[in-house]
């Protein structure tokens, strides 16, 4: 059986991290970091499906994967205090706020920058379901969280889909 890409970034990722649960990592900007990682414990399908009648959202499957595994976790924290932090399911309802639609719902948070789910595309099975929130604009990525969570720990926590948006001259 192929594991999913979820556990496959998981594993990949716990192989090269030290025995105290860093990573050397290098920014963009050239700065070289040791980053610590943080990982909580899974939730079982009880708490998944309570989260879910609750809040009436519904969960992706590849970000089910992750959250059955480790509900929530720092990431590429850093001496200056910047880190991604994948939430667990009680603050993904502490971060939902009036600005937001109801169907939307907060996964992660970044330099106080927001990862969002819409609930409804997820429903629907529409292939890319996440939003970027970031300066009062939500902007829509073409990426499902597998793919992105994959991505973020190739680019060493860095928002690779901010990219194309600077240019070095």
């Amino acid at each position: 059986m192929e594991q999913s890409l979820v556990l496959q970034t998981l594993n990949g990722l716990k192989q090269r991290l030290s025995g105290e649960s860093t990573l050397i990592t290098q920014d963009t900007n050239g700065h070289v970091n040791e980053c610590r990682f943080s990982f909580n414990s899974g939730v079982d399908d009880k708490e998944i499906e309570e989260f879910e009648q609750y809040t009436k959202w519904k969960l992706p499957d590849d970000l089910l994967a992750f959250l059955r595994l480790h509900n929530g976790g720092r990431f590429f924290e850093d001496e200056y205090g910047t880190f991604v932090h994948l939430l667990k399911l009680s603050e993904m309802m502490q971060y939902h706020t009036d600005y937001m639609p109801d169907h939307y719902y907060t996964i992660a948070i970044y330099m106080g920058c927001l990862l969002i789910v819409d609930s409804d595309a997820v429903r629907r099975g529409d292939k890319y379901y996440l939003y970027w929130f970031e300066a009062g604009e939500f902007y829509k990525l073409n990426d499902r969280f597998d793919i992105l969570f994959n991505r973020w720990i190739v680019a060493q926590g860095e928002p690779y889909w901010t990219w194309s948006l600077f240019k070095f001259e």
